[in-house]
């Protein structure tokens, strides 16, 4: 049985090598495959273009009262993220039509003004594209208006703060064009005390000693002003930590086409592998022969996983030579290595739903389209991740979402063991339920 078993493996090894518009195919599809995950992964992981549009002319630094607050530093922080492209109005709607950029942040005219009346709160117009990278544009220009409001409000507090000492301890302080000069609480009641001791009726002296006091008692409350309105501006804080490091787009993109590759190959190869055996009526002589359907369907898949595992591994070592004309991250080649066993287990499992397919299909032709047919809608929903219920269900048993998650993780995930075994459990388990069925209704073939 294992003689018979090689013999076919190689026997069709050999069909194939011979076929040279499907080698062609093999050889070429690696290197769109290559060429188009490090266009996924690029695209993933750069920076989405954000038009700018600047009516209000911002200074570098703004003036908020007496204070100043450093947008030119806010912008340039956010720059790190996106790439912020300063257009006109009519510009930048051009360019969110056509796709050119993800979103339209448009600061009015009167901004500075509404800022620095401290009474208004500006506002900033933003309009995003749908998807994705709108959502990335979204949180990117969320972020640079919570560090302006952050900036504002730390100087605000600062100049209600000085406002507050004032109140205690007596000053100048301007509000707008306004000078203002206070005695302060601290002074009136020292003046206070030395009136009431120099008061001569009775009830003078006890009404300037009520005066005196409550200017002390203000003083006192006022002391806690400092630390309340902290705490009031910021009552929660986060402590921010950073463990490892994963762009989930752009690892669960490369997983995707990977998976596609290899997954839609392997169905339509393991298909075709057993369609052919039928239209070239070879399958009845080799069971005469003394083999089993057992074998041959064995043998099919096992034809897959080779052919399947090649196709991956050429993917990867040449999209590690287009990444770095691209600049898109690129797994190391242990990673690669440790990615083998998932690119042979998920051929595996789609040769055999594709040796499956073959067993109700009547033709080779047949046989292709039908592979097709049912593996497009499995790729389509499993490209949304992390579904759960009745839907991770239905896509865990077709080999793509699987393959997707084994792939991305033994490539990218700081601990790829967790990822490999699961693969290799979950589409071993597919394999050998896909060619136990092939198996069962293999007799139609004969």
């Amino acid at each position: 049985m294992i003689a018979a078993f090689s013999l076919i493996v190689r026997k069709d090894l050999r069909v194939l090598a011979r076929s040279r518009g499907l080698l062609l195919g093999l050889v070429l599809y690696p290197l769109l495959l290559a060429v188009l995950i490090a266009l996924v992964a690029r695209e993933a992981g750069g920076r989405p273009r954000i038009a700018y549009v600047d009516e209000a002319h911002l200074p570098a630094i703004l003036k908020v009262g007496t204070s100043t607050v450093d947008y030119g530093a806010l912008l340039r922080g956010v720059a790190e993220h996106v790439e912020v492209v300063p257009m006109s109005v009519r510009d930048a709607n051009d360019a969110l039509a056509d796709g050119s950029v993800l979103a339209i942040v448009r600061v009015p005219a009167g901004f500075v003004d509404d800022l620095a009346s401290t009474i208004r709160s500006p506002a900033v117009d933003v309009t995003v594209r749908g998807g994705l990278g709108g959502q990335r544009a979204v949180r990117e220009i969320e972020s640079l208006a919570y560090q302006l409001n952050t900036g504002v409000q730390k100087q605000l507090l600062a100049q209600a703060l000085k406002f507050l000492r004032l109140v205690v301890t007596g000053g100048s302080i301007h509000v707008g064009t306004t000078r203002l000069d206070m005695l302060g609480l601290a002074p009136a009641a020292l003046t206070v005390d030395d009136l009431a001791r120099r008061a001569t009726s009775p009830a003078d002296r006890a009404a300037l000693l009520r005066v005196r006091d409550f200017a002390t008692a203000a003083r006192l409350a006022l002391a806690f002003a400092d630390p309340s309105l902290k705490v009031v501006a910021q009552p929660v804080t986060i402590a921010e930590h950073h463990r490892g490091t994963d762009d989930l787009l752009g690892t669960r993109g490369i997983g995707v086409v990977l998976a596609v590759g290899i997954v839609l190959a392997s169905v339509l190869l393991g298909a075709g592998a057993l369609a052919a055996e039928r239209e070239e009526q070879t399958l009845t002589r080799l069971l005469r022969g003394r083999v089993t359907l057992t074998t041959v369907v064995a043998a099919k898949v096992a034809h897959v996983a080779i052919v399947g595992s090649a196709l991956g591994l050429g993917v990867t070592l040449l999209y590690q030579l287009v990444a770095v004309l691209t600049g898109a991250p690129a797994p190391g080649i242990g990673r690669i290595a440790l990615a083998l066993p998932v690119f042979a287990v998920s051929a595996a499992a789609s040769g055999a739903v594709g040796a499956l397919i073959a067993t109700l299909a009547r033709d080779l032709a047949g046989s292709a389209l039908v592979s097709a047919l049912v593996a497009l809608p499995f790729v389509l929903v499993g490209l949304a991740p992390r579904l759960g219920g009745s839907v991770a269900i239905v896509t865990g048993s077709f080999p793509f979402s699987p393959s997707v998650d084994g792939i991305a993780g033994v490539l990218y995930d700081p601990s790829p063991a967790g990822p490999l075994v699961m693969a290799i459990v979950h589409l071993g388990l597919l394999t050998l339920a896909g060619a136990g069925v092939a198996r069962a209704l293999s007799r139609r073939l004969v």
